[in-house]
Parts: structure tokens; C-alpha cells; sequence
């Protein structure tokens, strides 16, 4: 018979909760900081290779950072 109350699978929802509340707050920041740099910027074209560039960049580390939390074990 398996216990109601598991620590691990609290453990890993509260971390996991806490990456996620991380996450949100940094797409927040890189939306407002792309935002700011396609209407204030020189360059219209510059400005959309760096955002690209950005977005790729943060979607790579965004799939390992959650491959790595995946792979925890607590």
C-alpha cells in the first residue's frame, strides 16, 4: 500500500512550480525588451535578426533547461 502523502512528488511540483514562475517572468522581461528594441531602435531590419537570433538562442536553453529538470531525481 503506498502512502497518501509522497514528499518526492511534492518536492519535484514545488520545484517545478518555482522554474516555471522563473520562466514566466523572463519571457515578461525578454517581451518588453524586444518590444523595446523593434519600437525605439535605429534599425527595423537589425532589430528583427537580433530578435531572432534572441528567440532562438532562449528556446535552446529553454528545451535543456527543461530536459535537465526532467532528468532530476529527487
Amino acid at each position: 500500500m503506498t502512502p497518501a502523502f509522497q514528499p518526492t512528488n511534492l518536492i519535484s511540483s514545488i520545484v517545478s512550480l518555482i522554474f516555471y514562475l522563473i520562466m514566466a517572468g523572463f519571457v515578461l522581461y525578454s517581451l518588453i525588451a524586444l518590444y523595446a528594441l523593434l519600437r525605439y531602435g535605429r534599425s527595423k531590419i537589425l532589430a528583427i535578426v537580433v530578435s531572432l537570433v534572441y528567440l532562438t538562442i532562449t528556446a535552446g536553453l529553454y528545451v535543456a533547461a527543461v530536459n535537465n529538470l526532467s532528468n532530476i531525481k529527487f
